[in-house]
């Protein structure tokens, strides 16, 4: 299967591209803005190391949430639009499915995976997982004093870019932060992608994922 996915919900701008199944080019950069102008470059990049042509794809990846909301837009707007150019089905990922999946599962086997996602806000975005990455939560939006009260009992295993502050609020409480699985993976994204189109599932577009309502303050004669 032929992949590319890419990731624009946080403070990364990343992209991979899986030829036959396997990773055949990354590109990731740090950036708190400027995803618009950062990711269709990224993108040719990522393709002309590939081998590639969009033609030769079978599927999109994307992140749909939760996180910033102009870089979700930016992310699923082109994911869309190159799916309709390129008559490709698109498939939307979560960053928590996303960051669940880069942890170890020798890590998994005892304790409960909490994946935290910074909101840039007083609460951070949140869902729990269990052995074999097993759903044990909705997703939602926590205050980091609150945490403690909501977990489950026994080792906490931390993931994402939010790890540090939720590891703050859990000082009492058993936890190991994983620093290698702050942010969605683009190279994970594409295989999620890829095991969805593998099984046949042809989704229709991916919406956004939101765990808030957007920072817009409306003028007075649009309201």
């Amino acid at each position: 299967m032929n992949i590319l996915a890419f990731d624009t919900s946080g403070a990364v701008c990343a992209a991979a591209v899986l030829r036959g199944g396997v990773l055949a080019a990354r590109r990731a950069a740090p950036m708190e803005r400027g995803h618009a102008q950062a990711l269709v470059p990224m993108l040719a990049e990522a393709m002309a190391e590939s081998g590639l042509g969009f033609d030769a794809l079978d599927a999109v990846g994307v992140t749909v949430g939760p996180g910033a909301f102009t870089g979700i837009r930016i992310g699923l707007a082109t994911a869309r639009g190159i799916g309709l150019a390129a008559a490709l089905p698109v498939y939307g990922v979560t960053g928590f499915a996303a960051i669940a999946a880069a942890v170890p599962d020798s890590l998994l086997a005892q304790a409960t995976l909490l994946v935290a996602i910074e909101s840039r806000r007083e609460e951070i975005f949140v869902q729990l997982f269990g052995p074999a990455r097993r759903v044990l939560s909705e997703p939602r939006s926590i205050r980091v004093e609150d945490l403690a009260a909501w977990l489950p009992p026994g080792e906490c295993v931390l993931a994402g870019d939010a790890a540090p502050r939720a590891a703050a609020g859990l000082a009492k409480q058993p936890a190991a932060s994983v620093d290698t699985a702050r942010s969605p993976d683009p190279a994970i994204v594409a295989r999620l992608a890829g095991a969805r189109w593998e099984s046949g599932e042809r989704p229709p577009p991916p919406a956004p994922f939101y765990l808030r309502a957007p920072d817009v303050t409306l003028a007075a004669d649009a309201r």
